[in-house]
């Protein structure tokens, strides 16, 4: 079994300690480093060279979007899952935009925090359900709203997915293969012009298309 090489970004060292004593506790998962803002993370990503960085947004020095933007010109095939308290949507937006794979709430449970990390490892996204709720109360008027037309089974691939489930789990609780999934999520993107799965969700969740 490959152990992941995780690396904190935090400015609350209680927090930090916290999330590391977590973590050590997952097999494959093993704490190599922690910084308390993103400027200090840039300045160790080379030395230490992790597979999984677990970002905070709102930090001194530089935020959790500029270090995000940073860490992935260096290294592109880092992932990272946003651990944060429910923040504007318009910082979600921008982590999205910049590639960002996974987003959890800061007291997370130790379960939620294994299926994020296995889903955003296999190349997958992961959305904290409260946090899509709350962006769903935040919303869009009804002027906001794009209205796109969907197949039917493209609606019940969307509605999976927004509720986090893998392409192999869609799959299986559709009774079609993981071709047939990754063929639907590519025209929900291409018709929602979104980025990736997260940026559809958002898009999905924001237009009021799925329920929560």
């Amino acid at each position: 079994m490959n152990i992941l090489q995780a690396f904190i970004v935090d400015d609350h060292a209680i927090f930090r300690q916290g999330l590391t004593l977590m973590l050590n506790k997952i097999n494959n998962i093993k704490v190599i480093g922690e910084a308390e803002n993103g400027r200090e993370f840039i300045e160790s990503l080379e030395k230490y060279n992790p597979d999984l960085i677990f970002l905070d947004i709102k930090m001194p020095e530089m935020d959790g979007i500029e270090a995000a933007k940073e860490a992935f010109k260096l290294k592109p095939s880092l992932k990272i899952i946003v651990m944060t308290m429910f923040e504007e949507p318009a910082y979600f937006n921008k982590m999205v935009d910049l590639g960002v794979q996974g987003f959890l709430l800061k007291n997370a449970e130790m379960m939620e925090i294994r299926k994020a990390i296995t889903r955003v490892i296999e190349g997958d996204t992961y959305f904290s359900e409260y946090l899509l709720k709350k962006i769903k109360e935040e919303g869009m008027t009804d002027e906001e709203k794009v209205s796109i037309k969907f197949s039917k089974r493209e609606k019940e691939v969307l509605d999976q997915l927004c509720m986090g489930l893998s392409n192999q789990e869609i799959a299986e609780k559709l009774f079609i293969s993981p071709r047939t999934v990754d063929g639907h999520r590519a025209n929900l993107l291409s018709k929602t012009n979104s980025k990736n799965t997260v940026s559809l969700v958002l898009f999905a969740v924001k237009n009021n298309l799925v329920e929560l």
